[in-house]
């Protein structure tokens, strides 16, 4: 079985300003036909479990393919301020 690398950061410092700011993000990588092929979601700790839950079924979705964050539609998994 290969064993599968998440995608390279390359700025830890901007990780980590992200998760200071918001709590969590997601990087993936695609292929050559931009499908996507691996992805990985940081969470930071020492936030209610209801902040982590909302916040990882965020990132799973827009993994799944939806990546965009959209302040048009509210309520919506897709909008950071619900």
């Amino acid at each position: 079985m290969e064993k599968l690398a998440g995608p390279r950061i390359k700025n830890r410092k901007k990780v980590i300003d992200i998760l200071l700011t918001s709590g969590c993000l997601f990087f993936y990588d695609t292929d050559a036909k931009y499908r996507i092929t691996r992805a990985s979601i940081f969470v930071r700790t020492g936030r209610s479990a209801n902040d982590i839950e909302a916040c990882l079924l965020e990132e799973m979705t827009q993994i799944l393919g939806l990546p965009n964050d959209s302040d048009l539609i509210r309520p919506s998994v897709f909008n950071n301020g619900d």
